[in-house]
């Protein structure tokens, strides 16, 4: 989600450009969620995945 919003912001991404870039996105398919803000409307993440890199293959920590 961040490097969507950082790619929509452009040389803009300081703090204001990005808040608007994440701001503009909707319907983000997430790990552990979709996600869709708008300004007034930061609401993320509640859980997370964590994972690691073994060879080829993506392996669940937590």
């Amino acid at each position: 989600l961040l490097a969507e919003g950082l790619r929509r912001a452009g040389r803009d991404a300081g703090g204001a450009g990005l808040k608007a870039a994440l701001e503009g996105i909707r319907n983000f398919e997430g790990v552990v969620g979709t996600f869709s803000f708008a300004p007034g409307r930061h609401a993320g993440a509640t859980g997370i995945i964590i994972a690691r890199v073994e060879g080829e293959r993506i392996v669940l920590v937590k």
